[in-house]
This record gives structure tokens, C-alpha cells and sequence, in this order.
């Protein structure tokens, strides 16, 4: 009743005001909403596939052709192509960022790091598009010298493969690893006359190994006598592959094995280690086997490690506290698993051993 009584033009004036609140209550009401709305989580997001156990090899001189690496998934989780999963790399496959059209033809985005290089005017960056839903790797050009390389997939910004090893190896090393895994080997991919892809989780266990021993730089005045890559390559690469001497399984850890009575390897001789479940380095200050990804020595100074794949044990005794020897699994040497002296930050390791 009263407000008929109001005139018409305030009437409307009121309606007005009542309409406007409502709205301003209405976008209150869902800012709150979406203010409250949880984040998407880094863990939601589609996890890279680990590629750091498969193995690209690829003899010094040659290509490594265009391979299928993995197939992948549309939005809803479902293999685009589920007949091409067992010609594929990586058999399981994986899942892309978001994608407004995912049955689409997309480019994926591939670098490398390491001496290796994709057949591009880039070298270290090359992008290729989908066949029929399967990720395909570059062409990848051998590097100059034995030594490892690294690939990393990106689609959209995403990673989506990270850790792909591609292996230089020397003239005749896809006829040396037939040698100890075998053409019918399991983890065995693709074998070409001059390059190889392996699946290493699913190899065969061997027995062979491959021994020897390198020194480490020369001591003066506490101080590195010169560049211990270069003065130790050559009796690395001076191996012998024996069956029996060493036994060495192909999978990890690393291991450093002291030799040393009664004396401790880091007050002796200054050895320390870099463990496999840290990236810290310690002294050698007991006589425990260490599980070790490289070994320090204060007199070889910053710069400078020695690297044990997990297929490698090395030994060091007290009448030789300068030699390094070691024990590999052969196959494992083949692929290209091998000791070496390394620049440590190129490794991600620590640079110094400690002071």
C-alpha cells in the first residue's frame, strides 16, 4: 500500500536502486566464489616421461634416423593410435598440456645438449610435427667424439619427455654391443648398421665385464699436474673385456670400494665422494664402500671429478693411492655406461671437493 502511494517517478527510482544492489550482491558473490576456487596444483599438471632409460646409440660419422618415440593421449585419456604402441620408444604414452583441439595435427619442440646435434641449421633446437598422434624424434647427427648427449620434448610450453640419452660411440661399436647383448635381446628396439636404440630396463642380465685403471692428475704442491682428461682418455679407452675377473651387475649403484689398512682415504690422500642420494660432497674419512656417483680428490682441486656410472665399481688401493681401478659390466660399457673424468657442473654435481 505505501508504495502505491509513492509517486510513479520515485517509484521507479527505487526499483532501479533494489535491481542494481541485487546485481552488485550477484558479481560480490561469484568473486568470492572464484577467490576461494583452489589453484591448480604443479602436481595436476601431466608429468614429463623420464626417457633416461632408453639409450639412443649412434656411431661417430653417422645419422641416427627419425624414430617413433612415443604416441600420445587426447584430453579424455584415450591412445589415439593403440596399434602403434608397440612400435613406439617409450610404450607407454603420454599426456599433453591442454589443448583446445587435441585430434589435431601439433609441433613439438626438441633440444640437446651434449656434443651430439639434430640434422637442423639449429643444431640444438629442432621442431617436428605429429604423424597419426606419435611423437617423432629429429634426425640426430653423431657427435665428433664418445660422449653423452641429452633430449627434451616441449609441447606448449610443457615438457613432456625429459632425460632421452643419445650416445656417440666410436667407429664399430654397434658391432661391439652385438657382441654382448645379442640381436634378440629384449630391450633391444631398433638396430641399424650404425646405430641402435635400447630399452635398457628390459635387457638381459650378462656376466662380462670390462676392467682396467686410469690415473688420477699429478700431484704438485697441492695442486693439479694438468688436465686429467687428457691425460688419462687413452688408458681408459685401453680396456679389456674378460669374463670372470669382475663380476659387475648392470644396475646401480655406483660403487667405491677403499682399499687402504689402516690409514682413511680422505687424510691420506685427500679422496672424497659425491653420494647417489645426495648433491653434496663428503670426505672419505672411513673405510665403508660408498655408493658414489663421482669421486673428489683436494689435490686434483675444483673442476675436476671422476664419474662411476651405476653399472661401474672402482677401487682404490693404499700402495697405489693415485690409480683408479675399475670393474664395469660390459654390455653396459657398450651403451656407452662408462667412468670418465668429467667437469662436474657439467654433470650437475658439485664443483669443489671439500676444504
Amino acid at each position: 500500500m505505501m508504495l502505491e502511494s509513492i509517486s510513479p517517478v520515485l517509484r521507479g527510482s527505487l526499483k532501479k536502486r533494489f535491481l542494481l544492489a541485487a546485481l552488485f550482491g550477484l558479481i560480490l558473490a561469484s568473486a568470492a566464489a572464484l577467490l576461494m576456487r583452489p589453484a591448480p596444483s604443479k602436481a595436476q599438471e601431466p608429468q614429463p616421461r623420464d626417457g633416461k632409460r632408453v639409450s639412443l646409440l649412434v656411431e661417430q660419422g653417422f645419422v641416427l634416423p627419425s624414430q617413433r618415440l612415443v604416441s600420445v593421449k587426447n584430453k579424455g585419456g584415450v591412445c589415439i593410435n593403440p596399434w602403434d604402441v608397440h612400435c613406439v620408444i617409450l610404450a607407454e604414452p603420454v599426456e599433453l598440456p591442454e589443448r583446445s583441439k587435441t585430434d589435431e595435427p601439433f609441433d613439438v619442440t626438441f633440444t640437446i645438449s651434449g656434443n651430439a646435434r639434430f640434422k637442423t641449421p639449429q643444431g640444438i633446437l629442432a621442431v617436428t610435427s605429429t604423424e597419426g598422434g606419435v611423437i617423432m624424434t629429429p634426425p640426430i647427427v653423431a657427435g665428433p667424439a664418445f660422449g653423452e648427449s641429452f633430449v627434451r620434448a616441449v609441447v606448449d610450453g610443457q615438457t613432456v619427455i625429459e632425460n632421452l640419452r643419445v650416445v656417440t660411440l666410436e667407429t664399430g661399436g654397434i658391432d661391439n654391443l652385438k657382441k654382448y647383448i645379442g640381436t634378440d635381446d629384449p630391450g633391444l628396439i631398433v638396430l641399424g648398421d650404425h646405430y641402435a636404440v635400447l630399452d635398457e630396463s628390459k635387457m638381459r642380465v650378462t656376466t662380462q665385464a670390462v676392467t682396467g685403471r686410469t690415473e688420477g692428475p699429478t700431484k704438485k704442491d697441492g695442486k693439479t699436474g694438468g688436465d686429467p682428461q687428457e691425460q688419462s682418455s687413452s688408458q681408459i679407452a685401453d680396456q679389456n673385456a674378460v669374463d670372470g675377473v669382475c663380476i659387475r651387475a648392470p644396475w646401480g649403484p655406483g660403487w667405491v670400494d677403499w682399499v687402504w689398512g689402516w690409514s682413511n682415504p680422505w687424510a691420506t690422500n685427500g679422496y672424497a665422494y659425491k653420494p647417489e642420494s645426495a648433491n653434496v660432497v663428503y670426505r672419505a674419512d672411513d673405510l665403508a664402500d660408498d655408493a658414489v656417483d663421482a669421486l673428489y680428490n683436494k689435490y686434483w682441486g675444483c673442476g675436476v671429478a671422476f664419474k662411476v656410472p651405476d653399472s661401474c665399481t672402482v677401487t682404490v688401493y693404499q700402495g697405489e693411492p693415485n690409480t683408479l681401478h675399475y670393474c664395469c659390466n660390459a654390455a653396459m660399457w657398450a651403451i656407452g655406461h662408462r667412468v670418465e673424468w668429467v667437469n662436474p657442473s657439467q654433470h650437475g654435481f658439485p664443483k669443489c671437493p671439500p676444504q
